[in-house]
């Protein structure tokens, strides 16, 4: 569940880094990144692996929330191969 977490650059309001107060920090949502990556074959592998991941992964219910809105992003690709 932390991985899914930190690839969607996932931080607890209520738990905030102390450097956050000193220093600007930036997190990167890398699976935004790969949703909408320039490339169509990165899209397409990207979108299979978020599937596989909610049809095998044991604590799928845990990651759900996180992982549906990329994959209905997916849907919606401008690419109609990747959009089926």
């Amino acid at each position: 569940n932390e991985i899914v977490q930190q690839l969607m650059a996932f931080q607890d309001p209520n738990k905030a880094p102390i450097k956050a107060f000193y220093e600007p920090m930036t997190n990167i949502n890398y699976m935004s990144t790969l949703s909408f990556d320039r490339h169509p074959a990165v899209r397409r592998f990207w979108f299979e692996t978020l599937a596989y991941w909610l049809l095998r992964v044991p604590d799928k219910v845990d990651h759900e929330p996180y992982i549906f809105p990329y994959l209905l992003a997916g849907l919606c690709d401008d690419n109609e191969d990747i959009a089926l």
